[in-house]
């Protein structure tokens, strides 16, 4: 239940993340965004991302459930929004609160699981949880298809998107408090500075130099390429290939399938 309730997120988050891509052909000529700055509206977009370490900070201090709950409201909110945007700058706003409320709710999710499942199930939960995630872009390209039969185009799959969010939103009041952060707050002094709750962070840093760096060294090149590439591969293959929305749709369905099995061998 605690997988369902948090891994549920993910799957809405990559749904998102999904249609943002897939549609970027739509959403430019709806929103009349010049060629030469699609590329600076995608970026900026994506450094949503900067805003959600902050927000994620904050569960130090107010709970993990609670500010869950938050950035729930915040990505229904923002994502009911970027259906009804009328110029590029609203959706460009909008779409980088998405992302920092997203984001941040993906982080929250993975200290939530590291938290409450036992040590030996983690690698187990965290493979579910990142196939939870596979299967929102999975949900994306099989309703893309779709998109030149809808009543209002790229703008439907937000609305539709938003609908899961508030499902989610009334299924997490269940949610409790993990035992960790109850155990912490009982244990602190009532008065914290910001150096207080910025210990953790640095004292990370010294025990775990290597680790951090070896990571960071794994992953940064991967995001680097695939989050440029991932942006531009329905455009791509629309305009210069003559693919058919249904077409690119299945490609990353059937593609993503596939990279599940990964999730489920890593995890074990």
């Amino acid at each position: 239940m605690l997988l369902l309730l948090v891994g549920s997120s993910l799957f809405i988050n990559n749904y998102d993340l999904g249609i943002f891509a897939l549609a970027l052909p739509q959403i430019q000529a709806s929103l009349q965004i010049p060629e030469e700055s699609l590329g600076l509206y995608t970026g900026i977009i994506r450094f949503g991302v900067l805003l959600a370490f902050p927000l994620a900070f904050m569960a130090d201090v107010v709970g993990r459930r609670r500010l869950l709950l938050f950035t729930v409201i915040g990505m229904t909110l923002s994502t009911v929004l970027s259906a009804f945007a009328q110029n590029a700058p609203q959706y460009l706003v909008l779409q980088t609160f998405a992302r920092c409320f997203s984001y941040a709710e993906e982080m929250l999710c993975y200290v939530i699981i590291a938290e409450e499942i036992a040590p030996h199930l983690r690698g187990w939960a965290m493979a579910r949880l990142a196939a939870l995630g596979t299967l929102g872009y999975g949900l994306s390209s099989l309703l893309y298809g779709q998109v030149g039969e809808l009543p209002h185009g790229w703008r439907d799959f937000y609305l539709i998107g938003s609908l899961g969010l508030v499902i989610i939103m009334l299924a997490r009041r269940s949610l409790k408090e993990t035992t960790r952060f109850s155990e912490l707050k009982a244990s602190r002094s009532a008065k914290q500075s910001l150096g207080d709750h910025l210990k953790p962070i640095v004292s990370l840093a010294r025990a775990y130099p290597g680790r951090f760096v070896a990571l960071v060294a794994t992953t940064a090149p991967y995001a680097f390429g695939i989050s440029a590439a991932f942006a531009f591969i329905s455009k791509f293959l629309q305009e210069t290939h003559g693919y058919a929305p249904a077409q690119v749709g299945y490609l990353q369905f059937f593609g993503g399938a596939i990279s599940i099995l990964g999730f489920f061998a890593a995890g074990r």
